[in-house]
């Protein structure tokens, strides 16, 4: 066979394992193209990012601490109705573009929260929650609900659909071959990133991409970083320095949430802020090794765990 080019045939004991390990590579490059195909599809299906709202949140016009407010008051709604993590992430895309559309801070932004909440889940889980259970939640009648869902599907054209950074690392774990360690890093960071309104400036692509690198970053593997940074920034189509600004934002919103979460560690007596509720002190569960059953034997009496820890990635 090998005189004639044919292939080569390998017989003896090694002969099953030769044939595993082909069919793994075959998998493997089976998995690639499936990756490349599949974020070649999510750049086509990406919205353009809403830089014209990071503006206005930027410049004063309209108040970013109150959107943090509204995004943990959805995230508190979303925990206790039981729904995914993707289904609140798409909820705070419908409240933002709505708001962008808008262009100006609706007077009833926790009305059109709440609005966004229910048509996520009417659009991602198998059973979304009636606007009766809704109305009790903000005490607001539920024909105000049932109208403000139409004036925003309106305002959308009815355009619910949306692919979100999670899609995006999915496939990115594939491509780089990323360990759990990394995956569960970069999907917790992307969570932290809806928190941001500057966040707003930059694609799905390049918040997926950038957790991953600074993903690298947190956990001292600067090596895998340097080796991917340049494919990463060719996959988003934008230059190393653009994606580099949106990793930095992304590292200054992260510090931003650790230094508030240390203080109220601190503070078993801290004042009540947010939502009448102690802040969440189980932000950073996914980063240490600590079993859970401990960490609630040393939590302060009446604390509870608050909303940002709703946004922990599903492993």
């Amino acid at each position: 066979d090998r005189i004639h080019g044919g292939p080569r045939v390998v017989c003896g004991e090694g002969a099953p394992q030769f044939a595993k390990m082909s069919q793994e590579m075959r998998d493997a490059r089976g998995a690639l193209e499936l990756a490349h195909e599949a974020l070649a599809q999510l750049r086509l299906e990406q919205r353009r990012p809403e830089t014209g709202l990071a503006g206005l949140y930027t410049c004063g016009k309209l108040c970013a601490i109150k959107r943090q407010e509204v995004i943990e008051m959805m995230a508190e709604l979303s925990e206790e109705l039981g729904l995914q993590v993707q289904t609140a992430g798409l909820a705070v895309t419908i409240f933002d573009r709505y708001t962008a559309r808008a262009r100006q801070w609706s007077t009833e932004s926790d009305v059109v929260a709440i609005v966004a909440v229910a048509l996520a889940a009417k659009f991602l889980e198998v059973s979304a929650p009636t606007f009766g259970d809704l109305s009790e939640f903000i005490s607001r009648p539920r024909e105000r609900l049932q109208n403000m869902e139409l004036e925003v599907l309106g305002e959308l054209g009815w355009d619910l659909h949306t692919a979100t950074p999670h899609a995006v690392a999915e496939q990115l774990f594939v491509l780089v071959g990323a360990p759990p360690a990394v995956c569960k890093r970069t999907e917790f960071l992307i969570d932290v990133s809806y928190y941001e309104h500057r966040m707003l400036e930059h694609s799905i692509l390049e918040i997926a991409c950038a957790a991953l690198l600074l993903s690298w970053v947190q956990l001292d593997d600067l090596a895998s970083e340097a080796k991917h940074e340049q494919h990463l920034a060719q996959l988003c189509g934008v230059r190393l320095d653009e994606l580099a600004r949106c990793r930095d934002t992304l590292q200054r919103s992260f510090n931003t949430i650790l230094a508030d979460e240390v203080v109220d560690i601190a503070s078993a007596s801290a004042p009540e802020c947010g939502f009448g509720r102690i802040s969440p002190n189980s932000i950073m569960a996914p980063f240490d090794s600590e079993p859970q059953d401990a960490k609630d034997e040393q939590a302060p009496a009446g604390s509870v765990g608050g909303s940002k820890s709703y946004f922990e990635p599903v492993v």
